[in-house]
């Protein structure tokens, strides 16, 4: 079985006999694509609560690297009448990053979900 996890790339033989006895040998390579997306394994609040703080900084840690990854790739999720924006993302790790909401207004910012 290809397993993305062991190698993402096999080089495959392949030799054919004629019935003259020639033969032939090609090779050619399989890349293997990751198909399982990573899962948040972590979402902390870096922010104290309950806080009439301005802004909130929570850290997403994900099951593996995430790359090419945007705040445009998260939802703010909220309760009641609360508001918020998502406004920067940083890696500090290819599975660890900080997430800023900022512009909070109200209570009960529940979190920023990938």
């Amino acid at each position: 079985m290809l397993n993305y996890q062991t190698q993402s790339t096999y080089t495959i033989l392949v030799q054919s006999t004629d019935q003259f006895g020639d033969w032939l040998t090609e090779s050619f390579t399989i890349a293997v694509n990751n198909l399982t997306p990573p899962s948040v394994v972590l979402d902390v609040s870096g922010t104290s609560g309950p806080t009439n703080a301005a802004s909130l900084i929570y850290t997403v840690v994900f099951s593996e690297p995430v790359h090419n990854l945007a705040t445009g790739d998260f939802q703010l999720t909220t309760t009641g009448s609360a508001i918020g924006t998502l406004t920067s993302l940083s890696a500090s790790s290819g599975t660890s990053f900080t997430v800023t909401v900022a512009e909070v207004m109200a209570a009960k910012v529940v979190g920023a979900y990938y």
